[in-house]
């Protein structure tokens, strides 16, 4: 393949990637399991939240924070008491609480992470969540973000073929989803050296669900805890 054709093909799937997200209402997509999977995240940062030293984590960002749930969730279960969200649909980002009525100030930014504008900076906060963001980006964009984000702590998501499996980019309509959907399903082993090259540690990996609310096309996710 040619290095045009490659960057052709690149720049279709993040056109039908930011389309499908940047358009979705507020309520997140019908992946089926997508409640009981926030359970396995939410029980995953709280125990990684209460390790770490008292005191030592009091502002997060939220890169690809959907409709808050995680935040939400976080405010009841941690002393948090600042928050900075990020997503591309302004309407899901739109249902994000920002009363500070539980405590905690919550500030929500709409944001193309494949188009960051070069003067914005990324918050320096004490834990960096980014769930399900990279698989949508391309490697060059996902190496830009991942060095623009800010703080020592970091926790990644993404789904991801084995290594034998190799990596496989699709871009296709999706009948479960009812539209045209394209996702970048990396290597674990692309994933690690994708955050090393950015200047990150890679401390703790784990898988995030258990098989039976994984997909059905084989692959899995990952959880990577991140560390500077």
């Amino acid at each position: 393949m040619s290095c045009d054709s490659h960057s052709t093909d690149e720049q279709k799937l993040t056109r039908t990637s930011n389309t499908f997200w940047s358009t979705q209402t507020a309520k997140y997509p019908n992946y089926g399991t997508t409640k009981k999977r926030r359970f396995h995240e939410i029980n995953y940062l709280v125990e990684k939240i209460q390790k770490m030293k008292e005191g030592d984590v009091v502002s997060l960002t939220d890169v690809g924070c959907g409709t808050g749930s995680t935040v939400t969730v976080l405010q009841e279960l941690t002393d948090i008491k600042m928050y900075h969200c990020y997503d591309i649909s302004p309407a899901m980002i739109s249902t994000i609480d920002t009363s500070s009525k539980r405590g905690a100030d919550v500030e929500t930014t709409v944001m193309d992470f494949t188009a960051i504008d070069a003067s914005h900076a990324f918050p320096d906060t004490d834990v960096t969540l980014c769930f399900g963001v990279l698989q949508y980006l391309s490697d060059a964009d996902s190496h830009a973000l991942l060095e623009r984000l800010k703080g020592k702590t970091a926790f990644l998501r993404d789904a991801c073929y084995l290594p034998h499996e190799g990596r496989q980019d699709i871009n296709t309509f999706s009948e479960q989803l009812n539209a045209n959907y394209a996702c970048r399903y990396r290597t674990l082993t692309e994933y690690i050296s994708l955050c090393t090259d950015s200047g990150w540690k890679l401390k703790d990996i784990r898988r995030a669900f258990p098989d039976e609310i994984e997909s059905a096309y084989g692959t899995k996710q990952w959880f990577l805890h991140l560390e500077k």
